[in-house]
């Protein structure tokens, strides 16, 4: 069984002043254990660039990354069609939307990401 979870970047795994997730490498952890592939889904813009060369090591986790100039449907209904699961964590209105056209599971960043809640939120997605 094949399983995509959809991050975005910015607010979600990092923070104002290009601060990472104190998580993160944790909550990657989790997701890998989970057998989950991982995409990175992000705006094509310098501070992406500057985030990414920054913490290049931990950005090599993931599968997958897609930078694009607007967030759209379009772009992940063409990703998503060969896996069996797919979840989105995001902390914006433009991946919340796209998660509930596409009828997917998403969890709203709302205060710094952590493992627990991601853990709670994933075993919640498997019952």
């Amino acid at each position: 069984m094949k399983k995509l979870l959809i991050f975005d970047l910015k607010n979600t795994l990092v923070y104002q002043g290009d601060r990472m997730c104190s998580e993160y490498e944790k909550i990657i952890a989790y997701a890998q254990a989970q057998r989950f592939e991982l995409l990175l889904y992000t705006m094509n813009e310098p501070w992406s660039f500057r985030v990414l060369e920054k913490y290049a090591g931990l950005f090599a986790k993931f599968q997958l990354m897609l930078l694009t100039t607007k967030k759209k449907k379009e772009d992940i209904k063409s990703l998503i069609a060969s896996y069996n699961t797919v979840a989105i964590v995001g902390d914006g209105p433009e991946e919340q939307a796209i998660a509930k056209y596409l009828g997917l599971p998403f969890f709203l960043v709302r205060q710094e990401l952590t493992e627990a809640a991601l853990r709670t939120w994933l075993v919640g997605l498997s019952k």
